[in-house]
């Protein structure tokens, strides 16, 4: 992935000449900077801007020299160069051929205020505690209509992690804004747009309002890596109850790595899907079946508040996760979806 780019509203804090009786923060102690992510907050109050470079740039210089970059929607790192200190100077050097310099001014355990040739005088912080646990993610996702036949490609995304956030958007680089929904404890976007909208970098950004006056926003890439076309009738969606249990059976996809997840809600149009009846845990690859009961281990499970004779929806979701995410260990792969499919399947609980 690219160096991802963050732009978060701050309140600059004014700091003397030393952070305490015994330490001079003008002299540079790496002690202080190495292993920890460091926070440039650079909100310019144009919430709608592509372009603008209002981004808050996430890094952590590493011991032996190495540089890695924090995509911060989906927490993903990689290393983007290396860096060198002389003296109160740092010389990043990313592997794309960009020199960032920082001449630091003050240091401490949280904070950095340097100069630097991008841009003039900025600080760092090592955390911001109102970010919490947002995450953001743009991502494909595949609808089949059968009233015309056809398949279609949307961009999608999803901003979750964070009970306090306010607002959301998702800024495409044609010039196309879509809000986000609130479904309570995630926002979203759904047929957005068609993959076409894309700009040709297939860039996208969010904006995220964290409670009344911290503004975040934060880019993403949706890559051209797209799940197999497959009709509702090829998936072949079944759905059978005896009153206890529920069994789930479908056609697994071939030759790509998809994953699986089976939802229930209420059969509600539109369909509630921030509370779900059922959440199972993420299925491994190649998985065909799912036996559902009282006692089955998922994220949700409230199958013992099912009433006979009503009718529920059953949603199975085929998850294509980007390139190198262990969706089974890695805590934040949901953040990092490269495409979905939804098949549902009505069904009366007796």
């Amino acid at each position: 992935m690219k160096r991802i780019l963050i732009a978060v509203s701050v309140l600059f804090l004014a700091f003397g000449c030393k952070d305490d009786d015994s330490r001079d923060d003008t002299i540079l102690d790496m002690d202080n900077v190495v292993g920890k992510d460091w926070y440039y907050n650079a909100w310019m109050g144009n919430k709608e801007g592509m372009e603008t470079p209002d981004l808050l740039e996430v890094v952590r210089l590493e011991k032996g020299g190495q540089l890695k970059s924090v995509e911060f929607g989906g927490r993903q790192e990689i290393t983007v160069g290396t860096w060198l200190k002389d003296g109160n100077r740092l010389t990043m050097q990313y592997t794309d051929g960009e020199t960032v310099t920082w001449d630091v001014l003050h240091s401490g355990e949280d904070y950095l205020q340097v100069l630097t040739n991008e841009g003039g005088r900025r600080e760092y912080r090592s955390s911001l505690d109102y970010l919490g646990e947002l995450t953001a993610d743009a991502f494909l996702m595949n609808e089949y209509s059968e009233y015309d036949n056809q398949y279609r490609t949307y961009i999608a995304a999803d901003v979750r992690g964070n009970i306090d956030v306010r607002e959301g958007m998702l800024l495409l680089g044609n010039g196309g804004n879509v809000a986000l929904e609130n479904h309570e404890y995630y926002w979203s976007a759904q047929n957005a747009y068609e993959i076409q909208d894309l700009d040709e970098n297939r860039n996208v950004r969010f904006y995220v309002r964290i409670g009344k006056d911290n503004h975040v926003k934060l880019s993403d890439s949706i890559y051209t890596e797209n799940l197999a076309h497959r009709s509702p009738a090829e998936m072949d969606l079944q759905v059978n109850t005896n009153g206890s249990e529920i069994d789930v059976t479908w056609n697994p996809y071939v030759g790509q790595q998809v994953y699986y997840r089976v939802e229930i809600f209420r059969n509600d149009n539109p369909v509630n899907t921030a509370q779900p009846y059922f959440l199972s845990r993420i299925q491994p690859v190649g998985s065909t079946s799912l036996s559902i009961t009282q006692r089955t281990t998922g994220e949700v499970n409230k199958l013992a508040d099912l009433q006979p004779n009503q009718s529920y929806r059953l949603r199975l979701t085929a998850l294509l996760y980007e390139s190198g995410v262990d969706p089974v260990n890695d805590y934040y792969a949901y953040a990092n979806l490269q495409a979905v499919a939804y098949f549902e399947k009505p069904f009366v609980w007796e």
